[in-house]
């Protein structure tokens, strides 16, 4: 399609251009230039943030800088509960907006046919066009509920994260590092070449400041405002039903997104729901029927909606009744599951100056990256002397080595997707003597040490079903393991919170 223009016609829900329809005159206002620091929470304040509209759909390629914009917010993953800091800086070349506005002399009046009118002029016309170059930077905290977004507010203000005119802004890996919540940090830049270097994370207030003076080799649309043809002087009142229809799919503003918002919601709630039945699945199925209940609502819910918005885009006159969503009553799901440990084996004795080894990462993001174990591999001396755990997950892959790495080795576990530890032989009296891994009859592996003085017992672990294994806890010390822990998972019904409130029967 032709770039877009003023007076434009435009569809307000799927962000489609169309043949224009209105002429008239405009203004070009002076160029501006600024640079803000914003706290946004939730999808619509950043939305509002970086001056994107929304639509049905996502994939419109009449404009490119805008659909830029789109699909890099669509990379953040911003929920409702999305805690964003939004770095800022707009360089404005100038803004044409409309003085008045006429119908186009190829239109004839009265219009006879809206409906015609609609299918090739859309509802709305451009009636400004801002144009310049941007940058563009987004920190987010992806937590899950509003009281953790709250509470995760407060520690950022008290680590300083909010003074933008200062020295001590405080945006350093090392202090996000500090946060266990998840964390994404993504940047772009509009009026700059495209092989123009994004600036470090480190160096992104700095690179921000000086934008706005830099000189801009690419500008682009940034903006659009559009105006509804209802307000056009010969557009009769037999226009007045889609105007009304369209506030209903789109609404009014900032705080009324109308059936559009309603439609982005449940797609983020189907999302949440499968996002979390992955992971069930992931390690090993667990049945949760109140998420399997709210999935289906959701996905009629998401039915209802579309077959309003494709009865609006083939008959735009007919009224749109606001239907019961049921599914948005529900809340969202947050994933829920026990940790637990078995007995410890060995002991703790304190003779020794002992090193302690664990989980590598918290357990709430080693289950939510779907991280799993996919080899084992075991060393003897006298006693268990090295264990090499082997992890893969969404984010990469890490090797653990625990104990001193010395010894003979043994034959390596190596673990499938749908390989899980069923059970765990340990022999042990005061230090650990042995260790056996078994995901079946088949598969596993048994290591002992070398040393008969001191024949350990044999203790016996069964991971049942719905267990998982996520590791290994203890201590070693010199050449040998003193004590070993597994870790273990099992799933529970998914907690539902309407806000920060949990809800008990969804």
């Amino acid at each position: 399609m032709t770039p877009i223009k003023l007076f434009q016609g435009y569809s307000s829900t799927t962000g489609a251009y169309h043949s224009t329809a209105v002429i008239g005159e405009s203004k070009i206002e002076g160029a501006q230039r600024e640079v803000t620091y914003t706290l946004c929470k939730g999808l619509k304040s950043l939305m509002t943030t970086i001056d994107v509209k929304q639509s049905l759909d996502i994939d419109v390629i009449a404009l490119g800088s805008i659909n830029e914009k789109l699909k890099f917010l669509m990379k953040l993953n911003t929920t409702e509960t999305t805690l964003a800091i939004v770095v800022h800086a707009r360089k404005v070349e100038g803004r044409e907006a409309q003085t008045n506005v006429r119908l186009a002399s190829n239109i004839v009046v009265p219009i006879s046919d809206i409906r015609d009118f609609f299918f090739h002029h859309g509802d709305a016309y451009v009636s400004s066009i801002t144009t310049g170059g941007e940058y563009i930077a987004v920190l987010s905290f992806h937590t899950e509920t509003e009281s953790e977004r709250t509470n995760l507010e407060l520690e950022l203000k008290g680590k300083g994260l909010f003074m933008f005119g200062s020295a001590n802004f405080g945006l350093q890996e090392k202090v996000v590092e500090s946060f266990q919540t998840k964390i994404s940090f993504n940047q772009m830049i509009l009026g700059l070449e495209d092989s123009y270097e994004l600036p470090k994370f480190e160096e992104i207030i700095e690179f921000a400041r000086k934008f706005p003076s830099m000189k801009l080799t690419a500008p682009k649309i940034l903006a659009f405002e559009t105006t509804g043809y209802e307000h056009v002087v010969g557009v009769h009142n037999g226009f007045n039903p889609i105007a009304s229809n369209r506030n209903k799919l789109v609404g009014m503003g900032f705080r009324d997104l109308g059936l559009v918002g309603k439609f982005s919601k449940v797609c983020q709630l189907i999302d949440q729901i499968e996002e979390i039945q992955s992971i069930y699945n992931f390690y090993g199925g667990y049945n949760d029927p109140k998420l399997n209940e709210v999935a289906v609502l959701a996905t009629k819910d998401l039915v209802t909606l579309q077959r309003i918005f494709h009865t609006f885009h083939s008959n735009p006159t007919i009224e749109v009744i606001i239907p019961p969503l049921p599914s948005l009553s529900k809340g969202t799901p947050q994933i829920q599951y026990k940790i637990d440990y078995s007995p410890e084996f060995g002991t703790r004795g304190k003779i020794e100056p002992k090193s302690t080894f664990d989980l590598f990462t918290g357990v709430d993001e080693y289950i939510k990256n779907k991280t799993r174990i996919v080899g084992i591999q075991l060393r003897t001396l006298s006693r268990l002397s090295n264990m090499t755990v082997d992890f893969v997950s969404s984010v990469g892959r890490r090797t653990e080595i625990y104990g001193v790495e010395e010894g003979a080795w043994h034959s390596r576990l190596a673990l499938g997707d749908q390989d899980f530890i069923k059970k765990i032989v340990v022999k042990s009296n005061r230090d650990v003597d042995g260790l056996g891994i078994f995901v079946d009859f088949n598969r596993w592996i048994f290591a002992e040490g070398d040393d008969d003085s001191d024949n350990g017992t044999e203790h016996t672990f069964h991971l049942w079903d719905g267990m998982f294994v996520l590791g290994f806890r203890g201590f070693h010390s010199f050449k040998k393991f003193d004590m070993i822990q597994v870790i273990h998972a099992a799933f529970q019904p998914a907690k539902w919170r309407n806000g920060s409130t949990d809800v008990v029967n969804p």
